[in-house]
This record gives C-alpha cells, sequence and structure tokens, in this order.
C-alpha cells in the first residue's frame, strides 16, 4: 500500500521497477559464477539477507505507524468537526432560549438579526485568531533574523579587531548632539502630525 503522505519514503520493493544499486553490481553480476561468491565471504552474504529481513520489518511497522499516524489525524479532524457543531448547536439553544424569553416581553430583534450578528462575531474571531497567528510568525522570523544579524555583525567585528582595526568611539561636539536632538524632535513631530 502506497500512502498518500509524500513525507514516506518508498522502499524499493514499491518501485515498478527496481533500482539499481551498489549491491547489485558487487554481488549479483550475472556474469560471475555464483560458487566464487559463496567462495570469497558466505557470512557476508547471510549478513546482507538478515539486514533485508530487519529492513524490511522496519519498513512494516513504519508503514503501521504511518497509517495509524493518518487514522489519528482524520479522527482530530472529526473530532474537531464535532465540537465545532456542538458548539454551533449551544449557541442555537441559547439563541432560542433568549428568543423565547424575549418573545413574551415583545422585542423588535429578529431571528435572523440575531443569527447574522452572531455570525459576524464567529467572523471577526477568526480574523483576529488569523491576525495573532500571523503577527506571532512575523515575530519569530523578524526575531530570527535580528539574531543572524548580530551574529554577522559580531563576527565582522571580530575579524576587524583581529585584522588590527579598531573601533573608532564617536566623539561628538556639543554642537552635532544640538543637532541630532533637534532632528529627533523634528522627525517625532512630523510623524504625529501625519496620524
Amino acid at each position: 500500500m502506497i500512502s498518500e503522505d509524500p513525507a514516506v519514503e518508498r522502499s524499493a520493493s514499491q518501485f515498478g521497477v527496481r533500482p539499481h544499486t551498489l549491491f547489485d553490481d558487487e554481488y549479483l553480476n550475472e556474469d560471475d559464477p555464483p560458487a566464487d561468491k559463496e567462495d570469497e565471504d558466505p557470512g557476508w552474504l547471510d549478513m546482507v539477507q538478515q539486514l533485508q529481513k530487519e529492513n524490511q520489518t522496519l519498513l512494516d511497522s513504519l508503514r503501521k505507524c504511518h497509517d495509524s499516524l493518518l487514522q489519528c489525524r482524520q479522527d482530530k479532524a472529526q473530532l474537531e468537526e464535532i465540537l465545532q457543531n456542538q458548539k454551533k448547536r449551544t449557541l442555537d439553544q441559547e439563541l432560542e432560549e433568549h428568543l423565547d424569553r424575549d418573545n413574551a416581553s415583545d422585542t423588535s430583534w429578529r431571528r435572523s438579526d440575531i443569527e447574522h450578528l452572531v455570525d459576524q462575531v464567529e467572523l471577526q474571531q477568526n480574523q483576529a485568531n488569523k491576525l495573532r497567528a500571523d503577527l506571532l510568525f512575523q515575530k519569530r522570523y523578524l526575531t530570527l533574523a535580528n539574531r543572524s544579524l548580530e551574529a554577522s555583525e559580531q563576527e565582522a567585528l571580530s575579524m576587524l579587531s583581529e585584522m588590527g582595526v579598531a573601533k573608532v568611539p564617536l566623539t561628538q561636539t556639543p554642537v552635532q548632539k544640538w543637532r541630532a536632538c533637534f532632528w529627533a524632535i523634528l522627525a517625532v513631530h512630523r510623524f504625529r502630525n501625519s496620524r
């Protein structure tokens, strides 16, 4: 049985045309008589056969594990769907109870309006969850990128120090400091006004 998961590698027995291997070249060559191979090292062929048997049992157990993993994934998807349907039924029941209570007081809300609002709230929650997941991914990516840049910067600084290039300390005159402060304040002011 060939699984549908592309992560599982195929064994040699699953190929339509068996691939040519080094073992085929060395020990299964048709030109050499089989008696010479047995005279060379008979223990080698026994060991190869034993390893092939072990390999087959490992492949069988891997196939079984993979099939059980696929079954567990399907079960998980079914359970998630059941849970989602149960949540929806619970919301519908609560809505029915609320409408029954409100019908006595003759409310202006209709069932379709409330269902529409519930659908909008669910949609907004799903969008918010997707945005949170995207932001979390972006944060992790930027953190990794920042770490790699810091590591490359440290490597470059260590190379420069090995070459004898010293880090020049920045010394600013009071006028340069005042200009830098002025431009920073101006940038903040422009940023606030641009909103």
